[in-house]
Order: C-alpha cells, then structure tokens, then sequence
C-alpha cells in the first residue's frame, strides 16, 4: 500500500526522541561527516534506536586500507570542528573499525556489508584532489566515475584501496 507512506529528510539528532517509529532509515554519504571519537557510533545508535522492530538501517561510507581522518583547509559543512589550522571533513574507515563503530553496537547479525572500490589504487585520491581544486560541481559527475572506475568486490580483503561500503541492517523482531 503505498498511499501509507511517510517520508521525512532530518538530521540525525531529531531521531533522539522518536524511538521505533521508521519502517526504513538510510544515511548515503553523511555518517562519516560526523566527527567525534564516538560522533559515527552514536549516530548509528540512534538511527537504530528509531527504527521499529523488522525495519532496515542503510547507510554508506568510505572506506580505505587503513582508517583515516581527513582534515580540509577550508570548512566545506557548516558542521564541522576545527582541528588545529584545519576542519574535519571526513572519516575513510578500515574493517576493524567498521567492525567497532558500526557492526557492534547494532548487535544483530542480521546485516549485510557491500564493498565496491577503486579498480586501480590511488586513482580515488586523485578524484579527490581534483574535487578540491575544482570544488563541488565534480561530484555531478560522481555516478559516471563510479560506474568506470569501480567494482563491487565480494568481500573486503578483496579491494585493492580505497572505495565505499553499504551496510544494510534489519533490526530484530
């Protein structure tokens, strides 16, 4: 029935308050924009925390070999902190931290983790550099790289570097 459906675009911090209301909540692109020792973790709890029992968490993220956080020049988000001389943009996450940060505090072993990665090593970084020089409008072109430049990889050991992971989760009965 679709006539029963609600859709609402929010931050992660109006969830708080509105524990097992959502059928289905995703995060494309956001969560490791987060910053925080924990600022990922408890997002990820508390998108959780909203989701009715049987409903489905989906969120992405970027990964690489080993975790990193990428300081930027410039504040690109209203939200994020100054580290130093330099703003927080992003988190890129390894498995072990996937693993801590995310898998873990969902403790159901109901999920599903999808790799898709960068065919050649290195060729991300560049992407990235070339999306600091030119700003914003590279990424209109984000789904032609993706689909020429990246695979989907069975499993994680498997990626040769850098790329972005989709976790699908549904939260038990």
């Amino acid at each position: 029935n679709r006539n029963n459906i609600e859709t609402d675009c929010a931050g992660v911090e109006t969830l708080v308050s509105r524990n097992g209301r959502f059928d289905f909540i995703y995060s494309i692109s956001v969560i490791e924009h987060i910053g925080g020792r924990i600022g990922d973790t408890n997002a990820v709890a508390t998108m959780w925390g909203a989701l009715k029992p049987g409903g489905t968490l989906a969120v992405t993220f970027p990964v690489d070999r080993k975790y990193r956080e990428e300081l930027r020049d410039k504040r690109i988000y209203e939200t994020q902190e100054k580290v130093g001389e330099k703003y927080f943009f992003q988190c890129h996450y390894d498995f072990p931290t996937i693993r801590e940060r995310f898998l873990l505090p969902l403790q159901t072993q109901d999920y599903v983790l999808r790799f898709f990665g960068e065919r050649v090593p290195g060729y991300f970084s560049s992407y990235e550099q070339r999306w600091m020089r030119e700003g914003l409008n590279v990424t209109v072109e984000d789904a032609r790289i993706m689909a020429n430049n990246f695979s989907e990889y069975s499993n994680w050991d498997e990626m040769p570097g850098c790329g972005v992971c989709g976790l699908r989760a549904v939260k038990p009965r």
